[in-house]
């Protein structure tokens, strides 16, 4: 029936066109009855590559949902929207001007359109029914499916053991407090080194040689030592204790946070570099009196990525659609972080690395350096403050103001359940392009903000294309009061769907003409317990649930319809998690934003 109303909208003219939707809809349910039938030993891998700079370095999807799962999700996801296409009013204009846009001459080719977005905007879905009958069980059903899907990422075909497994760039590309991290590539064979002359690209993996200033030269001592290092780090991948592994809460993988594949120790690398630039973490043996670092140290394995996020703001010109985009993959990083029960406590531009996409595109965000991260075994995220010396991390004047002016005692606590929020705020302004207001102003033309005693109406305003959602968003990071901080989910909900929406995801619905309403508002106005004859219209909340249930509809179809050694990129990938992590109660607070 709802295909019928469509089709009457849309004869005419347009009639060659329909036999085409008509085949390709025929064509979509016999796919999809396929994939939600059978098996999941015989569902494929989906190939996520979401930098599309190097084939090798790329994310799966799994298929992991059981066969009666799929059958449930059916029945209850596909029964729910397309039962509320009978709507005489809103619905039914929906489905003409659709209908009209999608078949007419200037649309874009109709094998450019995503199948399910297509069906689920022509059939023009009853959203007052959605979001007064079953809004909540409608996103949890939707959250349940995608989350049938998890992140892994291609190993390395060869992972090194010691330094002479790898030929190293010997000046640092970054260096720190912490360690330096340098370039480099697995040895070739002697055979083809001879022929090969190496070039930049070459060099595929980054390795941190981290400074021990403390732990004896043996890798049981150096691994307990420096176990914040190794969060990222993929378990099944290194040789660990059984111990360690039960202190360190190791994180899945995920787009957003750095891929560590490996780790070695050996003996500390010595340059005309480290001795010149970082001589205190240098043997103590070459010169006691000069250097004070231990024979060996950890190094960490990891994927060379473009640059770091402060080098590139400096150096490209971003548009506000990326700039936003990027905000929601530093929050979309932390979020996956709080769920582990995990607090980066360090975050700043230099800590997040930048992927940049070769023939343009979105650049993809890393969070790295966990040197100074709290990842305890009770995931509660709240330390002990009896003393001055507890740790509190890195980076003093991006510190949440709750950590700055705590005061010790035998019964209170440093929370950081909300302190990377508060410092993705701090940083919001450098991704949004302008000064970070806790920095110190070169030109002297302001005065720095201080985490200690700013006022949060005293924060210096955005620059003007920033949109409004995001504003407040940044604002509401920065409040002094962490119980008044969004929570992870919800600031990244907020971001995300700003971010898609400005980088040219499926639209909200248009509004009916006036004399489709006066038309057609008695039959709905009833139903929704108004007065006949009072004025039809459709919330800010409706209209962005539309958008969600479009978007839904969008990215199923990718995973179920789409070509594997096709690369999804970073807007693909953001719609991808924010559906596969959105509750309706995040989506109701983020909805305050807008």
């Amino acid at each position: 029936m709802p295909l019928v109303l469509w089709a009457k909208t849309a004869v005419g003219p347009n009639l060659p066109f329909l036999k085409g939707f008509g085949k390709a809809v025929k064509s979509w349910k016999d796919v999809l009855q396929q994939f939600v039938l059978r098996k999941p030993a015989k569902l494929k891998i989906q190939t996520f590559d979401i930098s599309r700079v190097e084939a090798k370095d790329r994310c799966l999807l799994y298929p992991n949902v059981t066969q009666n799962n799929n059958s449930s999700i059916q029945s209850r996801i596909f029964r729910s929207f397309f039962s509320r296409t009978s709507s005489q009013t809103l619905a039914r204009e929906l489905r003409r001007r659709s209908a009209l846009k999608l078949t007419s001459s200037s649309s874009r080719s109709f094998r450019h359109v995503p199948i399910m977005s297509l069906i689920g905007v022509t059939l023009g879905l009853d959203i007052s029914g959605v979001i007064d009958e079953g809004a909540e069980k409608m996103m949890s059903e939707m959250r349940d499916m995608f989350r049938g899907y998890k992140w892994d990422t291609d190993p390395p075909e060869k992972l090194p053991h010691s330094l002479n497994d790898l030929d190293i760039n010997l000046e640092s590309i970054a260096n720190g407090c912490e360690g330096a991290v340098y370039k480099a590539k697995m040895k070739a064979d002697a055979a083809k080194l001879a022929d090969v002359v190496p070039i930049d690209a070459d060099f595929d993996l980054a390795v941190k040689a981290v400074f021990n200033y403390g732990a004896e030269s043996n890798a049981q001592s150096i691994l307990r030592e420096l176990e914040r290092e190794i969060v990222p780090l993929r378990v099944e991948s290194c040789q660990l204790d059984s111990e360690l592994c039960k202190r360190v809460n190791h994180l899945p993988p995920h787009p957003h946070i750095v891929d560590m594949p490996g780790i070695f120790v050996d003996d500390m690398l010595v340059t005309e570099e480290g001795l010149r630039k970082f001589p205190a973490a240098m043997p103590h043996k070459l010169d006691p009196e000069k250097y004070f670092g231990r024979n060996k140290t950890l190094y960490l394995v990891m994927r060379r990525r473009s640059t770091h996020l402060r080098d590139y703001l400096a150096t490209h010109d971003v548009t506000m659609a990326t700039r936003c985009l990027m905000l929601a993959q530093v929050l979309e990083g932390v979020s996956h972080l709080q769920k582990h029960g995990i607090a980066h406590r360090d975050l700043k531009t230099d800590n997040i690395l930048v992927e940049v996409p070769k023939p343009g595109g979105s650049p993809r965000l890393e969070i790295c350096d966990f040197g100074c991260c709290l990842a305890e075994e009770n995931k509660n995220m709240q330390v002990p403050y009896t003393s001055r010396d507890v740790y509190m991390g890195g980076n003093s004047w991006l510190m949440a103001p709750e950590l700055v002016t705590a005061m010790p005692g035998p019964n209170n606590v440093l929370d950081f359940r909300k302190s990377d929020l508060w410092a993705v705020g701090a940083i919001a302004y450098e991704i949004l392009g302008t000064d970070n207001p806790f920095y110190p102003c070169r030109d002297n033309s302001r005065k720095q903000m201080r985490n200690v005693d700013y006022i949060v109406g005293h924060l210096p305003s955005l620059p003007d294309d920033v949109p409004v959602p995001i504003k407040r968003l940044v604002k509401a990071l920065l409040s002094r009061d962490p119980n008044k901080r969004p929570s992870a989910n919800t600031a990244t909900a907020v971001a995300q769907m700003v971010a898609l929406e400005l980088n040219g995801t499926p639209p909200s619905p248009p509004k009916p003409p006036t004399s489709a309403v006066k038309k057609e508002v008695r039959p709905t106005a009833k139903k929704l317990g108004r007065k006949p004859g009072s004025k039809l219209f459709v919330t800010k909340e409706q209209k962005k649930l539309y958008w969600i249930v479009v978007q839904s509809f969008s990215l199923l179809c990718q995973l179920t319809l789409g070509n594997q050694s096709d690369g999804w990129d970073v807007v693909s990938a953001t719609s991808f998690l924010l559906l596969s992590r959105l509750t309706y109660s995040s989506f109701k607070e983020a909805m305050k934003f807008f």
